[in-house]
């Protein structure tokens, strides 16, 4: 888990720093300067552009304790294998050309023992192939080798950006769009042997845009590949059993909702485990600022497609890329902002076992002053774990520099922090308490505790029912899917004390139409309001008094004698008039915000509304209904029988005085008799007593208190 700090000073790869003292193999360092958030590494000249896209690939892998990369040479216009120096942060280049053609785009993949690179063009007329060169990895020598029989063609012609991957078998997979299609082929026999390209044999896999995108990935004996297909606002995804016939793919959209695929796609799987999982970061294409914008697709154990929302529109990300940690049970989302030129990279992570992604933009992953428009970051399709630590690498085309950051993996032992979003008020009236709370973990769990209790397990927001009067302390700890809990619970501690309440009639009442703007309706038994081509506004005015503490809750109640299907706002006004002589010319001033858009409102019934916001204490408030549509409303003035009311109840704090006792009754100052009774009674209801005779012990008592067998 990431707890703060630059993420590019986290990343300690010991094994590597060894191996790389070790060599003596002559490499070309390409210095790495530190910036805001990652390192600025070296440039990639003027001959290519986004060399680090596209969307659905890979440029990085890891082998033999080190990063490597396939990145552009300025020095052999190239792009060559380099290798990244966890001690500097610096990349060398190898001197080993895996793609001499600076225009062609490039999907790297590492198996544990051959690296493959298939590259090609873009452009469809393109006469070039797309190619694959496979190398052998000397760990004596710390190079590779080009292996005999490469490279060899896969299919001629340009493409949308290409995806390669492995299944179960030893087949390489490799798929792309062309023509308005989603192509697929794989190898036969060899590696360098490949079938006659075919379209996806599924529906979907034609009539797509001619930037729709697709990508193949290898999962629990399967290959699956998906793919963007615009015009039918869909990302499909279709499954092939490895081993089977060719003809035998089984359609499973992700997703098919109206603006919800686009041609941003990038996918990995659960490897080591083969537990079945696919998650692919996709892009919509939705623009209210609330609606999600990038997608975390999962697919499930049991086949079925969940979608986690990432990023949302108003975030204004674009070109996602999703990294698994398998060991340590985390997935890792990236992206790029702002659209669509880029910016900064921003991270997230979530819990494999919990899926769910916190709001807000993240953390940032890439800055840096000096590169303004950094974009289009990409890594590995392996899956991540303690030892490789997590490596993401980016451009910028308006500075030509490549720009990397690290980030190290391991075991979570930081405890999760728990926060208390919504307490109840301090001091509160009788009722319940309810409480929201957060952790700044994803997938948490929680254990919650009132006034010592034992703690129990619980969930947000919680309500304890019926409070009693006095002092209450409320505890709760997060714990993280790592069995990580908080050592630190949030903790609030607030009085109950009683309450009290008064019900106000209005002191005014009325009418203003802006059609006759010199009437008065003061003395009407309804108060009405209207829109239209001309408004009529109503008002309520009341006097509040005998309030002795904090107002706990205010509520204006009135009887609606012709509902609305789009009730008035209810505003705050001033009080400075009269239902005798108030107009619409005079009516009074507006002095804050909406309190509440009351919406529907049904016919011949009491209706509520909150507005403890514009209750402070005794004295005169007034409230106008202003018109929202000409579906008018009517309600029961002051003059019917069901006036308008206003409910207030307010804390009258802790009793603190104590009673008077007087005794009403008792015997003569002198008497010859032995028994003696005596009455009292206490100045407050509901006390209790306790009786004392001659100096002897205080004991409790009620009234009338005999004494028998009095001495003289």
């Amino acid at each position: 888990m990431f707890s703060g700090g630059r993420i590019r000073r986290r990343f300690v790869t010991s094994v590597a720093a060894l191996l790389l003292c070790a060599s003596a193999v002559a490499m070309q360092p390409a210095a790495a300067a530190p910036v805001t958030a990652g390192y600025r590494d070296f440039s990639y000249g003027s001959s290519v552009t986004a060399p680090t896209g596209q969307k659905p690939q890979s440029k990085l892998f890891f082998n033999d304790g080190s990063w490597w990369g396939v990145l552009f040479s300025t020095a052999s216009d190239a792009f060559n294998v380099y290798e990244l120096n966890a001690l500097t942060q610096e990349w060398s280049d190898t001197g080993v050309v895996v793609e001499p053609r600076n225009s062609a785009q490039l999907d790297v993949l590492f198996d544990g023992t051959k690296l493959y690179v298939a590259s090609g063009n873009k452009t469809a007329s393109a006469s070039q192939p797309t190619e694959l060169r496979r190398f052998t990895y000397s760990s004596a020598s710390r190079t590779y080798t080009l292996d005999s029989g490469f490279p060899a063609n896969i299919v001629s012609g340009g493409m949308e950006s290409g995806v390669i991957d492995k299944d179960t078998t030893g087949t390489l997979w490799f798929t792309y769009t062309r023509d308005n299609s989603v192509y697929v082929t794989r190898t036969d026999a060899n590696d360098a042997t490949w079938i006659a390209p075919y379209v996806v044999p599924t529906s979907g896999a034609t009539g797509l845009q001619s930037e729709d995108q697709s990508a193949v990935v290898s999962y629990d004996g399967q290959i699956g590949v998906m793919w963007s297909n615009q015009n039918d606002d869909a990302m499909y995804f279709a499954s092939h059993v490895d081993g089977a016939p060719d003809n035998a793919w089984l359609l499973n959209p992700a997703v098919q909702l109206p603006e919800y695929a686009d041609d941003h796609l990038n996918v990995k799987s659960i490897q080591a485990t083969n537990d079945g999982r696919v998650f692919a970061a996709t892009k919509t294409s939705l623009n209210n600022g609330n609606a999600p914008l990038i997608l975390l697709l999962e697919l499930k154990q049991n086949g079925t497609w969940k979608r986690h929302n990432v990023w949302t529109v108003s975030d204004d990300l674009t070109r996602p890329m999703v990294l698994v940690d398998e060991e340590n049970g985390k997935v890792f989302m990236f992206a790029t902002g702002p659209c669509c030129s880029g910016g900064k990279v921003y991270m997230k992570e979530a819990p494999l076992t919990n899926v769910s992604f916190s709001g807000g933009l993240g953390t940032v992953f890439m800055e840096s002053s000096q590169d303004p428009k950094i974009n289009n970051v990409t890594s590995t399709k392996q899956p991540l774990n303690s030892t490789t630590g997590l490596v993401a690498i980016a451009g910028d085309d308006s500075t030509r520099f490549y720009l990397h950051n690290t980030l190290t993996l391991g075991p979570d032992t930081q405890p999760p922090e728990t926060t208390l979003s919504s307490v109840p008020a301090n001091p509160s009236g009788p009722g319940d308490g309810t409480f929201q709370f957060v952790s700044n973990e994803n997938g948490s769990t929680f254990q919650c505790q009132l006034d010592g209790a034992p703690a129990t397990p619980c969930t947000s927001p919680l309500t304890y029912p019926s409070l009693s009067l006095g002092s209450h302390t409320f505890s709760v700890a997060a714990t993280d899917v790592a069995s990580n809990t908080d050592p630190t619970p949030a903790t609030y501690t607030w009085d109950v004390v009683p309450v009290s309440g008064a019900t106000f009639n209005p002191t005014h009442d009325a009418s203003a139409f802006e059609a006759s703007p010199t009437t008065n309706n003061g003395s009407s038994i309804e108060v009405e309001v209207d829109g239209g081509s001309s408004s009529t506004e109503g008002m309520v005015q009341f006097n509040v008094t005998g309030v002795t503490g904090p107002i706990s809750s205010a509520t204006l109640r009135f009887f609606a004698t012709n509902g609305t299907g789009n009730g008035p706002r209810i505003l705050p006004s001033a009080t400075n008039w009269d239902e005798s002589t108030v107009n619409w010319n005079n009516r009074p001033a507006i002095t804050g915000g909406v309190i509440t858009d009351t919406g529907p409102l049904t016919s011949d019934t009491w209706h509520e509304i909150d507005v403890t916001s514009a209750i402070a204490g005794d004295g005169p408030v007034s409230f106008t209904f202003a018109p929202d549509s000409s579906d008018g409303l009517d309600f029961a003035s002051s003059e019917s029988s069901d006036p308008p009311e206003l409910v207030i109840t307010f804390e009258s704090g802790p009793d603190n005085t104590p009673p008077e006792t007087t005794i009403t009754g008792g015997p003569n100052a002198t008497t010859s008799a032995t028994d003696a009774t005596f009455t009292f009674i206490s100045s407050e209801a509901g006390s209790t007593f306790e009786c004392q005779l001659d100096n002897g012990g205080w004991n409790s008592c009620t009234s009338p208190q005999l004494y028998n067998n009095l001495s003289v």
